[in-house]
């Protein structure tokens, strides 16, 4: 009776694991799913963080480009997998947008994705052609005016962070311009670059290096103070155009049902390597800045988000067929 109870424990006690040890994360490979193509802004900054983090958690992480259908197919994808952490997603604005706009997507946005934390933020800034007449805001703003309707804007896209951006700016200003969308950012330039189209709201990071190149001529910021890449260039709000808050975010997402344990830890490691000079250095390169942010304050600012974005949109008419 004593071996077969003296049994029963060892058993037991081999089956037993405790739970710090059952909760420790990460256990295998991470993969962080980003919805567009390798080398865009997302990616590069992607890129920076995973490596660090890779650092940190003594595992690879794993950058697995899905582009396509405005990010949503790579939100869908990490939506279905294994909640347990190891499956992560890169989201930037279309997040927000994307649940207005198409009518058919294989998820629910506030269901099904968990927010973790904010990469960086950047500013979209209001560009024209070094061939441009209109050097400054104010000689900008004024031909518009008198000349309404003969303009023309490109944007990454229909309901793109740059799309919506441009015509939150008309709506703020009652200008007029024509949308000419593109399929990325990089087929727009050489239009853009050569006059063919009149200006575009992109974000800072996809168009810094053709601002320092001399090739973009930046006219007005948005923001509530000044780029530290663009001191010389105003804000929108000092330019005389107010409540002008769409900028571009990039953060980290996780499927519903991870555990708070494992996304407090995720959250808390990202706003770690975040901190380090080194990474918030590479990330500035890129023309953002880093904002490190609790999982609260980044469900507050997509919250935000979701309310200006949704009107913007009902206010538009899009929608993707």
């Amino acid at each position: 009776m004593f071996k077969r109870l003296v049994a029963g424990v060892m058993a037991a006690a081999a089956l037993y694991v405790p739970s710090t040890q059952a909760a420790t994360f990460p256990q295998k490979p991470v993969r962080i799913v980003v919805g567009y193509a390798a080398g865009g802004p997302t990616d590069t900054i992607v890129r920076i963080v995973s490596e660090q983090l890779g650092k940190k958690w003594g595992v690879p992480v794993i950058v697995e480009n899905k582009p396509g259908a405005t990010s949503t197919i790579a939100t869908g994808y990490v939506a279905a997998a294994q909640p347990d952490g190891h499956t992560l997603v890169a989201l930037a604005n279309d997040f927000v947008a994307s649940r207005f706009v198409y009518p058919e997507l294989k998820y629910d946005a506030e269901k099904d994705i968990a927010l973790i934390g904010m990469l960086a933020i950047t500013p979209n800034v209001l560009v024209v052609s070094k061939e441009s007449e209109h050097k400054n805001y104010s000689d900008f703003a004024k031909a518009l005016k008198e000349s309404a309707g003969s303009w023309s804007y490109s944007s990454t896209g229909v309901a793109s962070t740059s799309h919506l951006a441009a015509e939150r700016y008309k709506l703020l200003t009652g200008f007029e311009a024509s949308h000419i969308p593109y399929k990325g950012f990089a087929p727009s330039l050489p239009d853009l670059m050569t006059g063919r189209i009149d200006f575009a709201l992109p974000s800072l990071s996809s168009v810094r290096s053709h601002i320092d190149a001399g090739a973009l001529v930046p006219l007005a910021v948005v923001g509530s103070e000044r780029s530290r890449f663009l001191p010389d260039t105003p804000t929108f709000e000092e330019a005389g155009v107010k409540d002008f808050n769409i900028q571009t975010w990039y953060a980290l997402g996780a499927p519903s049902g991870v555990s708070d344990e494992i996304l407090e830890q995720i959250n808390r490691d990202l706003n770690s390597v975040l901190s380090s000079e080194e990474t918030a250095e590479k990330i500035r390169n890129q023309g953002t800045e880093i904002s490190l942010m609790s999982r609260e304050e980044i469900n507050r600012l997509v919250a935000n988000d979701v309310e200006t974005v949704e009107s913007l949109i009902k206010a538009l008419d899009i929608q993707m067929n």
